[in-house]
């Protein structure tokens, strides 16, 4: 069985609009982001259905960090 986890950046929630508001709102964080994108709820939802899908090759677990190169391996 094959393991893969999607580990997200910011996402753009109710939740990290809240925790963005104590450091100046969204737009001060979206500055801070390597690729100056916040992450939507369907990008992630769209990685997570296409791995469903099994229609990849050659792909054998692994952590999918979906983050706007916010962190690189």
């Amino acid at each position: 069985m094959l393991a893969y986890i999607v580990a997200p950046g910011i996402v753009q929630t109710r939740m990290s609009e809240e925790a963005a508001a104590a450091r100046g709102g969204m737009e001060v964080v979206r500055q801070t982001l390597a690729m100056g994108e916040i992450i939507s709820p369907e990008e992630v939802g769209q990685l997570i259905a296409w791995l469903a899908t099994g229609t990849w090759k050659h792909l054998s677990g692994a952590t999918l960090d979906v983050n706007g190169a916010s962190y690189i391996r």
